[in-house]
């Protein structure tokens, strides 16, 4: 071999490295970002002319990787959009022994900042049952205005929906919820649970809309290998927006949040954080 080509072939590990570490760089800044998310359709389930607007939050994962600045950024913008309705999908904290710059009072301090005027709702996910058994989060949330609902429904009678929340599936109690008892056929019936691929199961109820997390849409898309870790009861709908065609029913539309924070590593690559804002109108 000559010694030019021996020096194509050397560089060539070079060149990979630093591919990899551009890569690396990318994803942490991208894990730094986050976009809102916006979306608009039209149901019969709803009064002619109500309009409701629906914030969700997911997947924080507060720890030694998330900035406070990033949080009060999320807060702020969420506040931002004034919903009428701001729902939590689950996982506040991503460890118990990492919580990074966080504490307890500072996490109230930021999330007071949310839009009080909103109703707002929110379920447990795995993570917050680690450690401590989900007690600190459901505290937390709870003193920041959140009603926590652990299989169990809320009717919205302003708006004509019926929200329904799901314990952890998991690791909470989520595979007990009697979903089809907590439903109102009357009603628009907005399923709140963390894993989303428990909508298959959901589909047997007049749900008709579920709002999910979990996934973090991946988290890291790459070729071959981002299907190997998604997560359990998350490697179906995987992200953004799906339809169930049920026949002889009604519909069910399921939106999977792509989270905020990140969980094993501090990196999103190719899937951006997001808020979701959701408009919906009555025909």
């Amino acid at each position: 071999m000559s010694k030019k080509n021996g020096g194509v072939w050397l560089a060539v590990p070079a060149l990979l490295a630093a591919g990899a570490a551009g890569a690396l760089s990318v994803g942490y800044m991208g894990a730094r970002k986050f976009t809102v998310q916006n979306i608009f359709y039209k149901t019969s389930r709803l009064p002619a002319g109500r309009k409701v607007r629906i914030a969700q939050l997911s997947d924080l994962h507060l720890g030694q990787h998330f900035k406070v600045e990033k949080l009060a950024g999320v807060v702020a913008k969420t506040a931002a959009l004034a919903p009428d309705i701001l729902v939590f999908t689950g996982d506040l904290f991503d460890s118990r022994d990492k919580w990074g710059e966080f504490t307890q009072e500072l996490v109230l301090r930021l999330l007071d900042h949310l839009p009080a005027k909103a109703t707002k709702l929110a379920v447990l996910g795995n993570h917050d049952f680690r450690g401590d058994g989900c007690g600190l989060t459901a505290a937390l949330l709870q003193t920041a205005g959140f009603r926590v609902l652990r299989n169990e429904a809320v009717t919205l009678a302003q708006w004509g929906i019926r929200a329904i929340g799901v314990d952890d599936i998991l690791l909470g109690d989520g595979c007990l919820c009697p979903v089809g008892d907590l439903c109102d056929e009357k009603l628009f019936n907005l399923a709140l649970v963390h894993e989303p691929d428990a909508a298959d199961i959901f589909s047997e109820y007049p749900i008709d809309l579920q709002l999910s997390g979990h996934t973090h849409g991946r988290q890291i898309n790459l070729p071959l290998v981002s299907d190997f870790i998604l997560p359990h009861m998350g490697d179906r709908y995987i992200s953004g927006r799906y339809i169930i065609h049920k026949e002889g029913g009604r519909d069910m539309r399921v939106y999977v949040n792509r989270g905020i924070g990140t969980t094993k590593l501090p990196l999103r690559f190719l899937c951006g954080a997001e808020i979701t804002c959701i408009d919906i109108k009555g025909e």
